[in-house]
């Protein structure tokens, strides 16, 4: 976990680097603090122990329509995080479009020994090693791609289309893996304010990366699910300290305004903003745009 806090005249910006083991530790504990980490806090009361026990109204927990939250409660959505969802959107007519936009993977040279070649490791020689000679092999290189998307969402869109959003970056991802080094993280960047400044902060959960991968029904809860979002990280922000919770109105304001991360230096190369498709078409569009883009940045020809 990395915790990153700037402050201005005007502005306060907190950056939240959390893997998905540490997220769903602390949805497990219930219980969130910076115990060990090296943070200087913003000034003004309430900020001093970045940690609290969460009050007694929890957005995360209250009961909703299907249209909210696609009729998971807290207690499924926990569920759905260890085993995954199978039930994430299809988006007709896209294995066609993916398989058009197949990528190449660039190469890169390496030594090859052999019996025969242009280049001789001399000591091998002189022992009378018959692979003694090097040749050029080409070796495919697969970039490191970071794939970014944004969860929030104002309350009054519809589950269905959170859904759909959260399938564009789903089948993107899909069809990235064996193509590239690949991470995949949820970005939950909000504004509130605290006294007269602005806070705004992004929560970076790195949902999967080379080092622990997830697989598929794993990745369609996280990046497609509206309770992964307006249960699990509702759970997340009722858990941080009293002046973090009244910045951004946890539990009885709205979690925050959705925002988008606007220094370009801190977006992933491919970024998911806040808007969501509403239709099937426009999201095999989005999904055809993203890859489209994709492979002109990192794939030959």
């Amino acid at each position: 976990m990395r915790i990153e806090i700037t402050e201005t005249d005007s502005e306060i910006q907190i950056w939240e680097r959390v893997s998905l083991a540490e997220y769903l530790a602390v949805i497990d504990a219930d219980h969130y603090a910076w115990e060990g980490v090296d943070v200087e806090l913003p000034k003004g009361k309430g900020w001093g122990k970045y940690s609290a026990i969460p009050s007694v109204d929890r957005s995360s927990r209250e009961k909703r329509e299907r249209k909210w939250d696609l009729g998971a409660d807290y207690k499924k959505a926990v569920h759905l995080s260890r085993y995954g969802w199978d039930e994430a959107p299809r988006i007709d007519g896209l294995s066609t479009v993916l398989a058009k936009a197949a990528g190449t993977a660039g190469t890169e040279v390496d030594l090859e020994r052999g019996m025969t070649g242009p280049m001789v490791d001399l000591g091998a020689y002189a022992t009378g090693n018959p692979e003694a000679f090097f040749d050029f092999a080409p070796m495919p290189v697969q970039p490191v791609i970071k794939v970014g998307y944004e969860t929030g969402t104002p309350y009054f869109v519809k589950a269905e289309h959170m859904a759909l959003r959260g399938a564009v970056v789903y089948n993107v991802a899909e069809w990235l893996k064996g193509k590239a080094i690949l991470e995949v993280s949820a970005l939950a960047t909000g504004r509130g304010t605290h006294g007269d400044k602005d806070v705004v902060c992004t929560t970076e959960i790195v949902v999967c990366d080379e080092r622990y991968p997830l697989d598929s029904n794993g990745l369609a809860f996280f990046t497609a699910h509206p309770a992964s979002f307006r249960r699990l990280q509702f759970a997340w922000k009722e858990l941080h300290c009293n002046a973090f919770r009244k910045a951004f109105g946890v539990p009885n304001g709205g979690y925050g305004v959705s925002e988008m991360i606007t220094d370009e230096t801190r977006r992933p190369e491919v970024y998911f903003g806040k808007e969501c498709p509403e239709t099937i078409a426009d999201a095999a569009a989005a999904v055809t745009a993203a890859v489209k883009n994709i492979k002109r940045e990192y794939f030959a020809s």
